[in-house]
């Protein structure tokens, strides 16, 4: 009879949780819940952010109830028209945080001209469905790494699309690159000039033609 009586009430509290808090605003965005431990990112709950911050994991309460929640889905278009410039995409914050499945990032997810900084520091790729960047993100942004990134991660994000289309402009011909034998000018993602660059990833300028480059 008291395990019956515990099921109603746990049943009970659940339900609460499903009726009352599908949607809720937190730290800068707007979440939607189907169950108890993963959020749907739907929306930003202050259009006029600059940098926007996707978590991997949080703590909300619900009901006097704390509950961990794992952003597992970026919805179609949710983040469009923003006036974000920086998206940052946030790693674990502590090692008991395990892994709920990969993040799916929906088609047009972050589809706004403003955005021209990605900064990674989640190790996990996230799916991606459909085309989240706008035109202009892919012809003038750029992608920057967390310290606690490995070079292992960071090839694996910039080999596969569309990660690897960012920063790429509307001037990167091989052919004029080989025409242009001007001296190269490299500069960090952040656009600081770097004189003397060592291994790692560099926009690179030769004249006309600007580039993402990879020097090994």
């Amino acid at each position: 009879m008291k395990k019956q009586l515990l099921f109603i009430m746990l049943s009970m509290a659940l339900g609460a949780i499903a009726a009352d808090a599908t949607q809720f605003a937190y730290d800068g965005l707007l979440y939607e819940v189907n169950d108890y431990t993963h959020a749907t990112v739907i929306g930003c709950a202050d259009p006029d952010a600059e940098t926007i911050r996707i978590p991997y994991v949080f703590d909300y309460e619900i009901n006097g109830q704390n509950y961990m929640f794992f952003v597992t889905k970026i919805a179609d278009n949710a983040l469009a028209d923003s006036k974000m410039t920086t998206l940052v995409f946030e790693e674990k914050p502590y090692a008991g945080a395990a892994s709920q499945g990969d993040m799916v990032i929906g088609a047009g997810a972050f589809n706004t001209s403003t955005l021209t900084k990605i900064v990674i520091d989640r190790e996990d790729l996230p799916v991606v469905e459909g085309d989240p960047f706008s035109k202009q993100t892919y012809d003038v942004g750029a992608i920057t790494f967390g310290p606690n990134i490995s070079e292992a991660v960071k090839d694996k994000y910039l080999s596969v699309s569309p990660w690897n289309k960012i920063g790429a402009g509307s001037t990167t011909s091989v052919t004029d690159i080989e025409a242009d034998h001007t001296v190269p000018e490299y500069f960090t993602l952040n656009g600081t000039r770097v004189y003397n660059p060592d291994a790692g990833i560099y926009i690179v300028r030769r004249g006309t033609v600007i580039r993402k480059e990879f020097l090994r």
